[in-house]
């Protein structure tokens, strides 16, 4: 939770971290599952978050689990899923296929990868 309150969520690239990590530590995410995750695949209503992880480690098959995440007090999810949304809508990143997590310039635009890249649009995990 140190982490969580420790970043600086006026900026672009802190909206994403703080979302990410408390999303992360509550649902218990790991890396390439949060990597991977696309935007439709998460819900936002005003009491949590409807989750569904497509593939994991012990799904390899891809035929998802879904998850009601409730919000706490300490971790805003909801307040820090729609900031983050907000974020992608304002770089034209809020399509369902694109990916709910983005990596960002220094100063907070959407990084360009090369067509040909195996992950696309995606993070890398890590």
């Amino acid at each position: 939770m140190r982490i969580i309150v420790s970043i600086d969520e006026s900026t672009t690239i802190g909206k994403r971290d703080a979302f990410l990590a408390a999303l992360a530590y509550s649902n218990l995410h790991q890396e390439m599952e949060l990597a991977d995750q696309l935007l439709k695949r998460v819900k936002v209503h005003d009491s949590g978050l409807y989750v569904t992880t497509a593939m994991s480690k012990t799904d390899q098959g891809g035929t998802g689990s879904s998850r009601f995440i409730r919000d706490r007090a300490d971790l805003q999810l909801v307040r820090r899923a729609r900031a983050w949304i907000a974020v992608l809508h304002e770089l034209g990143a809020d399509g369902p296929n694109d990916p709910l997590f983005r990596a960002l310039t220094v100063k907070g635009g959407l990084r360009s990868y090369p067509a040909k890249r195996e992950r696309g649009k995606k993070m890398r995990p890590g």
